[in-house]
């Protein structure tokens, strides 16, 4: 079943393997449109990421291929679309690594 606005609490305990599934992490507030919007920015960031990194509290930081890095507060599957914005980073191609209280840091693309 979907997310239907899951506290932090929960969401933080989740296995590094479900960020494989973004349908997980959707919201009642996700609209299309935002979908949409986020999709194409997560998968454009993620195509000039060399990784993604999925924090212990579902936010997430890219470290960029010419330098730099961007980060977000935005919790996946918290706030607003942002299972469209996991699907963005898991279709860009690039690595995607979670780090959670119990396993650390996992690869899982």
């Amino acid at each position: 079943m979907f997310n239907v606005n899951l506290p932090y609490s929960f969401l933080n305990t989740l296995p590094p393997s479900a960020f494989l599934h973004p349908r997980i992490f959707k919201t009642d507030y996700d609209t299309p449109e935002k979908d949409q919007e986020q999709y194409e920015k997560d998968l454009e960031i993620g195509k000039e990421s060399e990784y993604v990194t999925i924090e212990r509290n579902g936010t997430w930081s890219a470290k960029h291929n010419m330098g730099g890095v961007t980060s977000s507060c935005e919790g996946i599957g918290y706030h607003a679309s942002t299972a469209a914005l996991l699907k963005g980073f898991l279709d860009s191609g690039t690595q995607v690594y979670t780090n959670r209280q119990d396993t650390g840091i996992t690869r899982i693309k």
